[in-house]
């Protein structure tokens, strides 16, 4: 549920009317103030802890109780980027040869950073805004522990409207994994493509690569 849904606030409201509850919360701005001052009043006595997660869920209070369960505010941990292709789903299927892995992800009706910047004859300063934006989809990925590891003007989509996308994280690897935490990798191997790799992803040196890789790609792409 987030903050801004009133119509699904309301929904909630009218369902915990039937316990009496305390709905003083569920009119609340402040999502934040959630476990400290309300969660003691909402909980009965034997309720269990407010979990920190619930599934891929961060929870951020207690929205409300009744004789149902406990209510929580939650964020979702991936939350989607207007400069990231979505992901749908990801999973393993069966295939002719096996079990494949899939990602199903949102498809991008667009051209490459590159091809877009020369058909439409982008000036610098237009060239600077494509590239802020990339980066700040860069960095979104980044905060949530994703490294893309393969960024590349052909990953890089720009949408009719001027919408900076990237996609394909198939070799993407989580920032704090121990070891090589991608769909299908092995510590030493090079991933990613030569022309655009840091120094250290091509020489496969895993311990090395870390969020400074995408932006050494990043810049290669916009040279």
């Amino acid at each position: 549920m987030c903050a801004g849904d009133d119509g699904l606030r309301r929904d909630v409201k009218s369902m915990l009317a039937h316990d009496g509850a305390d709905h003083s919360l569920i009119d609340a701005g402040e999502a934040g103030r959630a476990v400290d001052m309300f969660a003691a009043e909402l909980l009965p006595d034997d309720a269990p802890a407010v979990p920190e997660r619930i599934g891929p869920y961060s929870v951020r209070g207690v929205l409300g109780a009744g004789g149902m369960g406990v209510v929580y505010l939650a964020e979702q941990k991936n939350r989607q980027h207007p400069g990231i292709a979505q992901i749908f789903e990801s999973g393993t299927t069966s295939a002719p040869g096996g079990a494949a892995t899939y990602i199903a992800m949102e498809f991008v009706d667009g051209m490459s950073i590159t091809e877009y910047a020369e058909s439409a004859r982008l000036d610098t300063m237009a060239r600077v805004r494509l590239i802020t934006e990339l980066s700040q989809a860069v960095h979104h990925a980044h905060v949530r522990g994703v490294l893309h590891r393969d960024l590349k003007p052909s990953n890089v989509l720009v949408t009719a409207g001027g919408q900076v996308k990237v996609i394909d994280f198939g070799v993407a690897r989580a920032l704090d994994a121990d070891d090589e935490a991608t769909l299908a990798t092995f510590t030493g191997q090079v991933i990613g493509t030569l022309a655009y790799m840091s120094p250290e992803q091509a020489r496969g040196d895993i311990d090395a690569v870390d969020a400074r890789t995408d932006v050494f790609a990043k810049s290669a792409s916009a040279a």
